[in-house]
């Protein structure tokens, strides 16, 4: 059984609540798959990856528990209905709820193909019912991205975080003292505060 989280406008909650999501009304994401149009509810591992409407006081997070041959994931980052390239990529995404691994995707969108019944559905509670594990999943993205790069150079990481601070030093926003012959870089923020790192070599800075 998935459990996922959706949220909706208020004024629809008592509908919703007592006839559940209707495909033909809330089956957003529209993408070809074995040559066939498909439509999908969209909806979320995680309710704070629902960015655009987590936290508004006019919506109300529903949390949906449906079998998993009705729910499939998707990497959201790629979905473009304007684009065939990223379209194509993103639909080569699409795998079943129960073989995605938390974390693999950047975005990951639950993609539920029939109505969802009221039974379904419940609303939740925002302090007790949300996960607590991670913040939301571009964080857990990024960080296992790190910790698997790490993991096989550790100095990847001090390459990107020069190419950071050399970044922001460019932009004018901190200073940066560089002494090539020791292989030494020094930034300086406003505060005085200092980072020093070591200056990598080309190679490693094509992460």
């Amino acid at each position: 059984m998935a459990e996922v989280y959706k949220h909706v406008p208020k004024t629809n909650l008592e509908d919703i609540v007592q006839c559940g999501l209707k495909l033909t009304q809330w089956g957003l994401i529209t993408c070809k798959i074995a040559g066939f149009e498909t439509r999908f509810i969209p909806a979320y591992l995680n309710p704070k990856d629902d960015d655009s409407f987590y936290g508004r006081e006019d919506y109300t997070c529903l949390r949906i528990q449906i079998p998993n041959d009705y729910c499939k994931i998707g990497n959201y980052f790629l979905y473009n209905d304007q684009n065939e390239l990223l379209n194509d990529l993103f639909v080569q995404s699409i795998i079943p709820v129960q073989k995605y691994i938390f974390g693999n995707y950047r975005k990951p969108i639950c993609l539920i193909s029939r109505t969802v019944q009221g039974e379904e559905i419940s609303i939740t509670d925002k302090v007790r019912d949300y996960p607590i594990l991670v913040d939301n999943s571009v964080e857990l993205y990024l960080n296992n991205l790190i910790a698997d790069k790490s993991e096989e150079d550790m100095s990847w990481l001090d390459a990107v975080l020069y190419a950071y601070y050399s970044d922001l030093a460019d932009k004018g926003i901190i200073v940066k003292v560089e002494c090539e012959a020791l292989g030494i870089s020094v930034f300086i923020n406003k505060d005085k505060k200092m980072v020093t790192l070591k200056i990598p070599a080309m190679e490693e800075l094509r992460f």
